[in-house]
């Protein structure tokens, strides 16, 4: 199965792998310099988010300006593909919350960050790859899981900052809603599908592995 996800890209990969170790060192000594506290998990936080946009955007080319809807939300969670999205982004809203210790910013990035991915894969020539729902969907979901393991472990009185930037959530979540509805949607062109059939429509278009 790892053959099959990232068939020769392994140079590609271990660059990867590399640069993250090397950002989050360099967060977790940026970290240290402020007398931040929470210096390991901005360290894992920054490793994180790097391994997930360097393998997202891997073998990537030009923009197809469309997006693949589906409306079975159960499909994902019967393919390897699938449950792969979700474990993804586990860490990223477990280590997000470990550093920040304010859970509105985090809900607001862990909801963003994957949907900002497909626009930029829709959009973005260069960066362009399959656009697809489901990819979303698993890595929201991912998220919010590791955010949720992330109170369980710091559900202890003033631990978490439950109302911490909320006004800063609140306007970001409103600007991304403009955005999204005024801008992305009317430049993007969606095909709605239905269970398998349409991934299997698609499949000619892209990798085994449609996000990596």
């Amino acid at each position: 199965m790892f053959t099959a996800i990232f068939q020769d890209h392994y140079g590609y990969l271990a660059a990867s792998t590399l640069v993250a170790l090397v950002l989050g060192a360099a967060a977790w000594l940026l970290s240290r310099r402020l007398r931040s506290p929470h210096g390991i998990w901005f360290a894992g936080l920054t490793a994180t988010v790097t391994g997930v946009l360097s393998v997202t955007f891997m073998g990537s080319g030009p923009a197809s300006g469309q997006c693949v809807i589906h409306h079975d939300l159960v499909e994902p969670f019967r393919t390897t593909q699938g449950l792969w999205n979700l474990a993804m982004t586990v860490p990223l809203g477990f280590f997000a919350l470990m550093a920040t210790r304010r859970p509105l910013p985090v809900l607001v990035g862990v909801v963003a960050f994957p949907l900002a991915i497909e626009v930029v894969q829709a959009e973005v020539d260069g960066l362009g790859r399959v656009c697809d729902s489901t990819d979303a969907q698993m890595n929201i979901l991912g998220g919010l899981i590791g955010l949720a393991a992330a109170v369980l472990v710091l559900l202890k009185p003033g631990a978490i900052e439950w109302t911490g930037a909320a006004k800063a959530s609140l306007f970001t979540s409103l600007g991304i809603v403009l955005i999204g509805s005024g801008v992305v949607y009317p430049s993007m062109a969606f095909t709605n599908i239905d269970g398998t059939a349409c991934r299997q429509q698609t499949a000619s278009n892209s990798r085994p592995w449609s996000r990596w």
